[in-house]
């Protein structure tokens, strides 16, 4: 059971972990390199392979070159962690398919294989195992669909898939390491520029014409031969015929060159260089590299990529570690949750048995503040009653004053106990005194302080009245005035608003000022 465990740990560790094992071939030298999370954690290491187990990348000897590659791995303590393999230019072929549909198809291997384009390769189609990977998305109008097509003899992946079996080790990635060296140029190509590659491995050079990463031609020349750089230019010349839209702009150089300066100089090409071995630089990056060579044969036999099913296996394991992990945390804290209700529920307990006493209590003495409020609120209003209700003396003689006519005379005014009616004596002098009482009716008539239609006249009397004696043996004269009696009924309490622009106007300043502070204090609406 335990080793069933760790055997699924093992995919999911290097998945979590993002490690990888890089290897390359340059026979008789086989260099690699460890990666964990995007960082190397095993430096490049170089080892020389036995003697005659390879032939041109061909593993001839699948069990003792397993053996090497198993010792190897375990050696370094790398024996868990899946391998990306990239396999010599020679024995790999790549190239840049035109599709002829609008689209592109279902099944773009089987299309192919049924094409069956020529293609220039050293061996059939049918021998070869595959892979496509598409060069653009949606494509120009006028511009053909394009796919990379990576293939190397399938007897030759076999041989390395069984090779890898019998080390014990998982081969996730075989790639041609011209597709690593792409992978590595292409964080450093801009959009629609055209370049000239060099990949120098040992004697043997390859020459390649690239736009957008997209590879155009390539030519196998000598990294030795005094006449490269004219080689070089013939080849720019060459291709430059054919597309005349194509123009170098720099050189890039992968590998070791005799003073690759002076080359640069002779093409008149500024130099780039890509630093250290380019097929392990390719597989560094933290995305995969889309081509893999592994891809048909797992097809084939119905196999998962082992890259997605450690992403599957490990998206399980989170799953399920997250499910168990929030039931526990659950548990956790509905425990806690129950003993702190627990003691909240205690402690109620405590302060309850004191409630009822102080419920009582604090109801006595509402109902007590209720009294007093009630009391104290009827006194109010009965104040605030009286003070609104009280009629200011200064504004009804004020008004009086401007509604008596000329030539008549108040002599006396009085208000009944319940204030309510209003009695007046006083005299009009002639001529036309009953004119003049009349006149004096109808103007207090239109008071806003008495009840429209109420004011009466009792009785004018005109009378023989000698308000001082006559001189010495003068007869006495008669009386030129009538006296009369008026009474009018006293208009209800007017609304507030009212009543205050109206003892304004009439200059009652002291009972304005008592309304104004009333409804600033909010008594008044």
């Amino acid at each position: 059971m335990l080793a069933e465990v760790r055997e699924l740990w093992r995919p999911l560790r290097s998945q979590w972990l993002a490690e990888r094992v890089v290897l390359s071939l340059e026979e008789p030298t086989l260099r690699g390199l460890a990666l964990r999370r995007g960082a190397i954690s095993v430096p490049v290491w170089e080892s020389l392979l036995p003697a005659q187990v390879l032939a041109d990348g061909l593993p001839l000897r699948v069990e003792e070159l397993g053996d090497f590659l198993g010792d190897l791995l375990l050696s370094k303590g790398l024996m868990a962690q899946p391998v990306w393999l990239a396999l010599p230019r020679p024995v790999a072929h790549w190239r840049v398919i035109e599709w002829p549909f609008d689209d592109w198809p279902d099944a773009p291997l089987e299309a192919l294989r049924t094409v069956d384009p020529e293609l220039g390769l050293p061996f059939a189609l049918a021998d070869a195992a595959i892979d496509l990977q598409p060069l653009s998305g949606v494509p120009r109008p006028g511009q053909p669909l394009r796919s990379l097509l990576i293939a190397a003899p399938r007897q030759l992946v076999e041989a390395w898939i069984a090779v890898f079996a019998i080390a014990g080790a998982t081969l996730e990635r075989l790639v041609p390491a011209q597709v690593c060296l792409r992978q590595a140029l292409l964080p450093a190509l801009e959009p629609q520029q055209d370049v000239l590659v060099l990949e120098c491995n040992g004697a043997r050079c390859a020459a390649g014409l690239w736009r957008q990463g997209m590879p155009l031609y390539e030519r196998q020349l000598d990294s030795d031969d005094p006449q490269l750089p004219a080689h070089l230019a013939a080849v720019l010349d060459y291709y430059g015929s054919r597309d005349p839209g194509f123009r170098a702009s720099q050189l890039w150089l992968a590998g070791s060159l005799r003073d690759p300066a002076a080359l640069a100089r002779a093409l008149a090409l500024p130099l780039r260089q890509l630093e250290g071995p380019a097929e392990l630089q390719g597989c560094m990056g933290p995305d995969l590299v889309p081509a893999d060579l592994l891809q048909e044969p797992r097809q084939q036999q119905g196999l998962s990529d082992p890259a997605t099913l450690a992403r599957e296996r490990r998206s399980l394991v989170l799953r399920g570690g997250s499910f168990g992990a929030a039931l526990l945390a659950t548990s956790v804290v509905l425990t806690a949750l129950l003993v702190v209700w627990q003691q909240q529920l205690q402690g109620e307990l405590a302060r309850l048995a004191l409630v009822q006493a102080t419920v009582e209590a604090s109801e006595a003495r509402l109902s007590a503040a209720r009294s007093r409020l009630r009391t104290l609120t009827t006194a109010n209003r009965a104040l605030l009653q009286g003070l609104v209700t009280t009629r200011s003396g200064s504004a009804l003689l004020r008004d009086l004053q401007t509604r008596v006519p000329q030539g008549v005379q108040l002599t006396s005014l009085a208000v009944s106990p319940g204030q309510q009616n209003l009695r007046l004596l006083g005299t009009a002098a002639d001529p036309q005194a009953f004119a003049r009482i009349n006149a004096l009716q109808i103007a207090l008539g239109r008071s806003p302080l008495l009840e429209a239609g109420s004011v009466r006249l009792l009785k004018a009397l005109r009378g023989e009245l000698r308000p001082s004696p006559p001189p010495a043996g003068q007869p006495a004269a008669p009386s030129a005035q009538v006296g009369f009696e008026l009474t009018a009924a006293l208009r209800p309490a007017l609304p507030p608003a009212v009543e205050l622009q109206l003892l304004s106007e009439l200059g009652a300043t002291g009972m304005a000022r008592r309304l104004q502070l009333l409804r600033g204090e909010g008594l008044l609406p």
